[in-house]
């Protein structure tokens, strides 16, 4: 085993350390892959509170703090997936019945963003000496936050854009209906105008002239019906001669 660093602490801060990470490595079991069980250092305490931690990665321990950013960046792509294969594990070890609560706690504390000071590389490989949760602190360790995936940035950007589209879309069809109810040469633009001036404007259309009627034909005089003859009254007999 390479050891990686040693340090100083309280031993009551430090005293349930080894069996944390003996649970932490039951918890794993063989789910994950042994890069993934070996990101965590194995801690020795001493009883006056002296830490040594070891790790099977051979090569010089460096800091993260001392680190260039083009390595540092590199390092950090591969420290966080293997923190998210802690996650998701631990999502699925929740699944289980009858899993141990106390397990499943731990592992969900050695999956959150890790304390920068506990950071290392060793032969190129990411090392962690403890998660945050796993030694108290009255002060507040800083901390290294997961990086922005690039898929997440690209969308957030669309999501900028589509806001913005949308606002200017609805501004456009604002000023699309202003000018649709208000502009003159809108079919819907109405002006009313007073009395007065509306008479004054009436414009009278003559009616179309039409063709003159025909004079009529004159008509023949009828002739004159000729009286009718008279009828002849027959004349009295004569009386008989009495003598």
């Amino acid at each position: 085993m390479n050891r990686v660093v040693q340090r100083q602490f309280p031993y009551t801060s430090v005293q349930d350390l080894e069996a944390l990470h003996a649970s932490f490595l039951r918890g794993l079991g063989s789910h994950v892959p042994p890069s993934v069980a070996a990101l965590f250092a194995t801690p020795r305490v001493s009883p006056d509170g002296m830490v040594q931690w070891h790790t099977s990665f051979a090569g010089q321990p460096i800091p993260y703090t001392d680190l260039p950013e083009s390595t540092a960046s590199s390092l950090r792509a591969v420290l966080f997936d293997r923190l998210r294969a802690i996650e998701r594990h631990a999502d699925t070890y929740a699944g289980q019945l009858g899993h141990a609560p106390d397990v499943l706690q731990i592992l969900r504390d050695a999956s959150a963003d890790p304390p920068i000071e506990a950071i290392y590389t060793v032969g190129g490989q990411p090392v962690l000496l403890f998660w945050d949760k796993a030694i108290l602190s009255e002060s507040h360790r800083k901390k290294l936050v997961i990086p922005t995936p690039p898929v997440a940035a690209i969308t957030a950007t669309s999501n900028v854009f589509w806001k913005w589209f949308a606002g200017v879309s609805l501004l456009l069809l604002l000023l699309f209906l202003l000018w649709w109810f208000w502009c003159p040469r809108s079919p819907f633009y109405k002006v009313e105008l007073p009395i007065s001036e509306t008479v004054s404007e009436v414009v009278l259309v003559p009616a179309p002239a039409s063709e003159p009627e025909p004079e009529p034909e004159p008509t023949k005089p009828m002739p004159a019906e000729e009286p009718p003859a008279p009828v002849p009254v027959p004349k009295p007999a004569d009386l008989p001669i009495v003598e």
